[in-house]
C-alpha cells in the first residue's frame, strides 16, 4: 500500500475474461498472457478544491489517469469509468474533457455556476503574468460525457495515422455540487497492441475472475482556500 495520499490506484491490468471469449473466432491473434505482464494503471488525485458557486458551496477534483503498457506493446484505446458511490443520489455538475484538439495545451477553468471548461492558446500567458501555469496535452481523441448523472466516461483512442498510442497520462476534471466525503469507483477498459505483427489483447482493471475496478475516496474541503484556488481557475 502506497503512503502517497495523492496515489489512489496502482493496480495491474489484466485479460478481460469476457472480450477474450468473444475473439476467439477473429482473426486477429491475441497477445499471450506472459507478453501482457507489466501493463499498469494508476490514478493520482492532481487536485482537489472547494468552490464558490454564486453562494452555493461545491468542489472539483482533477485526476490524472496513468497507463503503463507492458513492454513492447501499446495501448490504442481505453476506456475509464468514474461512478459515484456516496453520497447517494448526488449527480456530476460538470465533467471535462468533453473532447479535445489533439497535442495542443489546454487548461481546466470554471464558471460562477461550477460548470468545467477549457481553455486554448494560452501557453505564453503565464509567462507574460509572471507566473506558473499547468497545461494538458492529449495525445490522443478524447470523448467524454456524464454531466447531471452519477457517472461519468471517457473514451481515448490512438491518432489511426501515427498509431504510436493513447499517450501516457489522461487528465480528467469533474465538478460536484456538494464538499465533504465523496466516495467513487473507478473501472477501466483497455486495448494492448503489440508491436510488428498484429495482435491484440483487451485488459481491464482489478482481478481476472473477480469484480472489476476500484473504489476511491476523497475529501472537497468546506471552503476555498484563503490564497485562491490552485488548480482551477474561472474563465476571463
Amino acid at each position: 500500500m502506497s503512503e502517497d495520499p495523492d496515489l489512489l490506484i496502482d493496480a495491474t491490468l489484466v485479460p478481460d475474461q469476457d472480450a477474450d471469449e468473444e475473439m476467439g473466432a477473429s482473426e486477429v491473434a491475441a497477445i499471450a498472457d506472459e507478453d501482457v505482464q507489466g501493463s499498469r494503471f494508476r490514478a493520482i488525485r492532481r487536485g482537489v478544491e472547494a468552490i464558490d458557486m454564486e453562494g452555493v458551496r461545491g468542489g472539483a477534483l482533477e485526476l490524472g489517469c496513468i497507463f503503463q503498457p507492458a513492454l513492447g506493446t501499446r495501448f490504442v484505446y481505453a476506456r475509464v469509468v468514474f461512478r459515484i458511490v456516496a453520497p447517494v443520489g448526488l449527480v456530476l455538475l460538470s465533467v471535462q474533457p468533453h473532447e479535445v484538439r489533439e497535442n495542443e495545451p489546454v487548461r481546466f477553468s470554471f464558471d460562477a455556476k461550477g460548470k468545467l471548461g477549457l481553455k486554448y492558446g494560452l501557453a505564453n500567458a503565464g509567462a507574460e503574468l509572471g507566473r506558473k501555469e499547468e497545461f494538458s496535452l492529449y495525445h490522443c481523441a478524447v470523448q467524454g460525457s456524464g454531466e447531471g448523472f452519477a457517472e461519468a466516461i471517457w473514451d481515448f483512442r490512438e491518432n489511426p495515422v501515427r498509431r504510436d498510442g493513447i499517450g501516457h497520462e489522461q487528465v480528467l476534471a469533474l465538478s460536484f455540487a456538494q464538499t465533504g466525503h465523496i466516495v467513487a469507483r473507478l473501472e477501466v477498459n483497455a486495448r494492448l497492441e503489440s508491436a510488428g505483427l498484429r495482435r491484440l489483447r483487451d485488459l481491464v482493471l482489478g482481478q481476472r475472475h473477480a469484480e472489476h475496478g476500484y473504489q476511491i475516496e476523497f475529501n472537497i474541503p468546506e471552503a476555498p482556500p484563503p490564497a485562491g484556488l490552485a488548480r482551477f481557475l474561472p474563465f476571463l
